[in-house]
């Protein structure tokens, strides 16, 4: 008769082999269960598009001053903004500005608020829900750019030619988290002690503040 003989090496050995095995097995069950079972809200990056205060400057009649094409324009007219304790001429040479195509982007977000100061940038709207198209003949004058999560009153001075007095243009951004997941913006635009924009939806983009001038004389 063969005899078997174990010894309590061999024993143990088994023993914590199979005990590694079953410990193995649960940690990939919970990892698993974990990662699949519910997305970790922690993770969620939050973005939030930055403000531009947009000026359109347009006739009694509605048409487009800053447009090359349009008789008595203000293309190159010398306006400029006086904000804390800093004067910014417009600048009309529009360009894509650094940063846009994610160069010099901070890694924590995907659309930081860059200030550019005052500048010229193409008359943009949105077809649909997600297609921009940008209108090359009818411009706009853009301030900003600025944080819309800041709680903040943003008060600058517009200079307009052939106007002596400025608009005085007063922008409050609110921002809170309601819940967790659910934030809630709001941007308020005054010009001249009233005001022009409110409500701000968290999806949609801001209008264009209107000024109203008069077409420039042009010699005959």
């Amino acid at each position: 008769m063969r005899k078997h003989i174990f010894s309590y090496q061999y024993i143990n050995l088994f023993l914590m082999n199979k005990l590694f095995y079953y410990i193995f097995c649960a940690t990939l069950f919970c990892i698993g269960t974990t990662a699949c079972g519910d997305d970790n809200d922690d993770d969620i990056l939050w973005d939030f598009v930055p403000y531009n205060a947009t000026f359109i400057i347009e006739d009694a009649k509605g048409t487009n001053l800053l447009n090359a094409n349009v008789k008595g324009n203000y293309l190159n007219e010398p306006f400029y903004i006086e904000f804390d304790g800093e004067v910014y001429p417009a600048d009309w040479r529009y360009s894509q500005p650094a940063g846009t195509n994610g160069d010099n982007t901070p890694a924590s977000r995907e659309l930081p608020a860059i200030f550019r100061g005052f500048m010229c940038k193409p008359l943009s709207y949105r077809e649909g829900d997600s297609h921009w198209v940008y209108d090359r003949n009818n411009y706009v004058l853009s301030f900003g750019e600025f944080d819309t999560t800041d709680n903040r009153d943003i008060n600058f001075l517009l200079y307009v030619p052939g106007k002596e007095d400025p608009y005085k243009v007063k922008i409050s951004t609110r921002f809170r988290w309601v819940s967790k997941n659910e934030p809630e913006l709001s941007v308020t635009t005054w010009l001249n002690g009233k005001q022009v924009q409110d409500n701000y939806h968290l999806y949609m983009q801001w209008p264009p503040i209107r000024i109203v001038l008069p077409r420039l004389e042009t010699p005959e």
